[in-house]
Parts: C-alpha cells; structure tokens; sequence
C-alpha cells in the first residue's frame, strides 16, 4: 500500500493504471489522493505524467542527493494548463524558498490537459549536465518533493493545505545502468515506495 505523505495509509485503487499504463508510463506511485505520478526510463531520459486533483499549477521536485530524510535543494519540474495549453519549466528551489526558473530548461513537454484535474507529461535527462541548478536522478530511493495548487496557473500562489508534501520513491530500481535504458519486469509495476 502507498504511504501518504501525512504518513496515514493510503488505499491503493482496484487499478490505478486502467486506460493509462500501456500508453507509455509504465511504473506508478500513488503520491497522495491528489497527487498520481507515472513513470518509463528510457536510455538516459526519464519520462513523467504527472496528474493531479487541481487545475492549477503542478510541480515535482528532484533532490541534490539519494537521502530519504532532511530538507535538501530540489531540481523543480513546474507546469500547468493555461487556456487549454500545457507549459512545463526547468526551476530550482533552495529549501524553503520560492522556485525560480533555471537558466537552461532541461525539461521536454510531452503533452497536458485540464479537466477536473491536471495533466502533465514530460521528458528529462536523469544528468542534465546543469550542475548549477539541476539534479542528477540517481538509483535508489529519492525523497521526493511534490505539490499542487488546486485552482490558480499563478507560480506565485502558493500551495493551499495539504496539497503538498514529500514521499521516498525508487523512480531508478539500483542495478540498472542509465546508459543501457530499462526496461520494466511487468508493464504497470508499482514502485517500491519507502516508508
């Protein structure tokens, strides 16, 4: 079962991944009742659906290291749908400052849309080359950092309530070189989530 950010327990739907998984996303981490975040390594490139309870903006924050615990500097991947057009951003975030935008955008917008909640999905290097302002995603667990507004496009509102929060996820099972891609065991894996 998923752990909540809040750490109380989450249920895990009958299928989280009905209709979606064999698009393309093939690993899935229920981050919290809000917040689904999908997954493929492919090669050297990470690709992200992210979906969301709010049609505000979305973000997930990518930590400078593997440490499960702490408040560390994130790498930011920040987007929302404006008038029915998707837009996703490269951003740094020094602990609990305001993100603010990369001087190289290292993320690829795949494709977005607004409903009763946001869609995002997008491309990134797990090692940008940006050693200034991103991360590299390394193997093993990651602390993530997550969050959503749950009505305005706005980066400078804030997040409202419970609408974000941490979760340690393995996005990169150790064992799997970057360099000769990945492939999943089965199509729609869960992720090994750490409590």
């Amino acid at each position: 079962a998923a752990l909540a950010a809040s750490g109380a327990r989450a249920q895990r739907p009958a299928d989280p991944t009905e209709g979606v998984c064999p698009y393309a996303f093939e690993r899935v981490a229920i981050l919290d009742a809000g917040y689904l975040l999908q997954w493929t390594l492919r090669d050297a490139t990470l690709a992200v659906r992210i979906v969301t309870a709010g049609t505000g903006w979305a973000a997930i924050g990518w930590p400078s290291t593997s440490s499960t615990t702490g408040h560390t500097d994130f790498d930011v991947s920040f987007g929302a749908v404006i008038g029915g057009v998707p837009s996703i951003g490269d951003f740094y975030q020094d602990v609990f400052a305001p993100p603010v935008p990369d001087a190289q955008n290292d993320v690829t917008l795949l494709g977005g849309s607004e409903g009763a909640g946001t869609t995002l999905e997008f491309t990134r290097p797990f090692d940008t080359g940006d050693e200034a302002e991103d991360n590299v995603i390394v193997e093993g667990p990651l602390n993530l950092k997550w969050a959503y507004q749950p009505t305005s496009d706005d980066p400078t509102d804030n997040h409202v309530g419970f609408t974000r929060g941490r979760m340690v996820v393995e996005i990169v099972p150790p064992g799997h070189l970057f360099a000769d891609g990945f492939e999943n065991e089965s199509p729609c894996a869960w992720s090994l989530l750490v409590p």
